[in-house]
This record gives structure tokens, sequence and C-alpha cells, in this order.
């Protein structure tokens, strides 16, 4: 819920300082934020106990990952999982990073405050999930609320390609046509939510204490190496296909997913 609050406001704000100075001005902005973000860690004390001295170099990394992928091999439910969300991640990058920035800077060439708005709705969904999973009794099994998650994603986003489609051929406004991408992709993330944070817990739930940071690891190396290949892709579809048709892609996409994930009898035991 932090993070998705944090989302919304950077969103909005990077909305409008695009309309009012130059690109060059946000990336100094973004670059002296990382700096401060590395100054300010400096003053973090760790008080931890650790079982000897440990000194990290690459070598020693790639074999924290490399035992990372053997245990996560021996949790069938788990690897499954990690696959399932994965690929959604792979099909979804795409119309995030290059869909709907092409689809509001070139198709429909409208002020930068309009993607910035769409960009914000959908942490507002996630905030929602979060609250109410929060306050909600936690069930047993977790596998339910990440089959409802793919099943919601991929109809909300429906509804999203639906509008996209009703307004380049003229059948609604722009107005309606915010109104109604808005609201879905507020589902959207909202959906998004029953996906991840149950994703999470059953991460918590299944890994060793002890071998939690490899775990990460392996699942942070598998999801976001697919998204330069993904993005890359994503910019070739649109070019030979155009950005609607990567849109119908997506959400055929997100189906097929979340019946795998219906469908597969180790997740069914998360």
């Amino acid at each position: 819920g932090m993070f998705a609050l944090y989302s919304i406001i950077g969103a909005v704000l990077g909305g409008i300082l695009y309309s009012f100075v130059d690109i060059e001005f946000i990336f100094i902005i973004n670059g002296l934020s990382f700096i401060l973000s590395g100054v300010s860690e400096r003053f973090i004390k760790l008080s931890t106990k650790p079982e000897g001295n440990h000194i990290m170099t690459i070598k020693s990394t790639l074999i924290d990952i490399k035992e990372g992928f053997k245990y996560i091999l021996k949790l069938k439910p788990i690897l499954n999982l990690v696959l399932v969300a994965s690929l959604l991640n792979f099909f979804t990058v795409p119309v995030i990073a290059n869909g709907f920035p092409y689809l509001f800077e070139v198709q429909l060439a409208v002020e930068a405050y309009y993607f910035s708005i769409l960009m914000a709705a959908f942490p507002i969904g996630i905030i929602v999930t979060s609250v109410y999973l929060g306050s909600a009794k936690q069930k047993e099994r977790v596998s339910p609320l990440i089959i409802t998650g793919l099943f919601g994603m991929a109809f909300s986003f429906s509804i999203i390609a639906l509008a996209t489609y009703l307004h380049l051929n003229g059948h609604i406004s722009f107005l309606i046509f915010m109104i109604m991408a808005t609201i879905s992709i507020i589902i959207t993330g909202g959906f998004n939510g029953f996906v991840n944070i149950p994703f999470s817990v059953a991460l918590l739930k299944s890994v060793a204490k002890e071998k939690m940071g490899r775990v990460f690891s392996v699942v942070t190396v598998i999801s976001n190496g697919l998204t330069p290949i993904a993005i890359g892709l994503g910019g070739i579809l649109i070019m030979h296909v155009g950005v609607l048709n990567l849109f119908y892609i997506a959400v055929i996409s997100m189906f097929v997913t979340a019946f795998m994930a219906l469908t597969n009898k180790h997740i069914a035991k998360l």
C-alpha cells in the first residue's frame, strides 16, 4: 500500500512536470533523487547476528543464486507460481512500457497528464486491495485469491482494450474513453493486489527462513530477466501490428495464464 501511494504521487507529479518543463529537467531531478537516497542510506544502522563474516563478491552472489534456484526447484508449488507470475509480468510489461505511452503520445496526441492520470489510477486499486486483505481474516490457502486476481485482471483489462477500440474507431469520445479506461485500470490494480500480495505470503510461508534471501533473488532474476525481452518485443509488435493488437495479445495471454494457474495441481496446494 505504501509503495502504491508513492506510485500515485510520482505519476501525478511526473505528468504535471512534463507539461511545464523540459524532459531533461525531469531526468536531473530523477538522478538527484537517487544520489540523495544513497546519501540517506548511509545513516541506516543495522544490527544483525550473522553466522560468520561474509564478503559479498560476484562469485558468491552467483553461488547464492544457484543455491536458491536448486532450492526452489524442490518446491513445485512455488516454482509453478513463480513461472505463472513471470508469464503475467512478461505479457503486461509491454502494455505499460510501450503500449500506453505510444497510445497517448502518438495515436491520441494528448497532453501528458492524461497518461499520468491513468498510471496513477493503477496503484489506487492496489491500495484498496491492501487494506481489504490486511483487515480480512487470513485463509489457509492463497491459491483461490491468486486465481481470482488473474482472471479479474484479464477481464478488467479487456474493458481497457474495448474502450481503446471504440475510441480509435470513433464510437465514443475521448472523455468516455478516459472514464472507462481509468475505472478499469483501478479495478485491474485491485486484482493485481490479489495476485502479488498472496504470492508474497505463499513465499514467506513455504520457504525456509535461512533460504529466503536466495529464493527472493532467484524470483527477481526470473521475473525481471524477461522484462527487457518483453519491452523489445512490445516495440516490434506496435511497429508491425499496431498498439490495439498489442492490447488484444495481452488480453488473450492473460486469460491463458489464468487458465494455466487454475488447472495447475501444484498451485492448487498453496
